[in-house]
């Protein structure tokens, strides 16, 4: 109740009472690491997680996390050994597919990001975020005009995301078009986003 209502800290107390009397409950652990994550302390996340796997080690939620701490570390041969696994416990976890595009992407693997992105939004056509991803895979292969088709699928699937619309604001200085890309800058502004935060992205628009 205590993590439910935001009270985090609060609720990390309690998970690290309960775990006196129950020091390898995988339930418990996996509340307090994600508790520990929503806090930023990836560290003592990961000692928890790593207790969950030694005790189940195809715990798929624990695999997930666990695997995204090693992404924030830029750890990503274990990131890639960690969502293998996921996926070989669980082939349709969409977290570990995405996850493991993402990886795919830092590590400049663009035709397997690509591939698994496009299976993606194949499956799930309603998600913005895919789409998002997809086209930003698509901008570092050079497809801009691909690219600008997902942008603007997931601007219509997510009309108030002021992110969305700073993807395309910098696919169309990419493709110099420089109104087009002033537009979508004023919208994340009104969406959000400092204007002072895109100043440069402005200076390049004139």
């Amino acid at each position: 109740v205590q993590h439910r209502r935001g009270k985090v800290h609060d609720a990390i107390e309690s998970y690290t009472k309960a775990l006196a009397y129950s020091p390898m409950d995988i339930t418990i652990l996996m509340h307090r690491a994600t508790a520990y994550m929503a806090l930023g302390n990836d560290d003592k996340a990961y000692t928890d997680l790593c207790n969950v796997l030694d005790k189940r080690p195809q715990h798929v939620e624990a695999l997930y996390y666990r695997a995204f701490i090693y992404m924030n570390r830029r750890e990503y041969a274990a990131a890639r050994a960690d969502y293998k696994q996921l996926l070989s416990a669980d082939p349709s976890h969409a977290n570990g597919l995405f996850g493991l595009a993402v990886l795919n992407q830092r590590e400049g693997r663009l035709q397997a990001a690509e591939e698994q992105l496009s299976r993606l939004v194949d499956r799930y056509p309603d998600k913005a975020t895919y789409w998002q991803a997809h086209a930003h895979v698509l901008i570092e292969q050079k497809f801009y005009d691909l690219a600008l088709i997902d942008l603007e699928t997931a601007i219509t699937l997510q009309p108030n995301d002021a992110n969305i619309y700073l993807s395309r604001a910098e696919l169309y200085l990419k493709m110099k078009r420089y109104t087009a890309a002033k537009q979508d800058l004023d919208c994340a502004v009104a969406l959000g986003i400092p204007r002072a935060a895109l100043s440069e992205l402005y200076k390049q628009c004139d």
